[in-house]
């Protein structure tokens, strides 16, 4: 599932995102949770940064 957040600055985001995984976790403890900062990894190279940003918390051990 993917769930992209859109609003200007202070609007809640990532205090929403914060939220969301804390409740992910008690809903489904094997569900992984991964903010990807589209604004953070723009420019080049924007898919390879998704990928390395995606694969990061899949590859850790639980």
């Amino acid at each position: 599932m993917n769930i992209a957040l859109f609003g200007p600055w202070g609007a809640g985001k990532s205090s929403f995102n914060e939220l969301l995984k804390e409740e992910l976790k008690v809903i489904d403890p094997k569900a992984r949770h991964i903010t990807f900062d589209a604004w953070k990894n723009a420019g080049e190279g924007f898919r390879t940064n998704f990928l390395s940003e995606l694969a990061r918390p899949i590859s850790k051990p639980r």
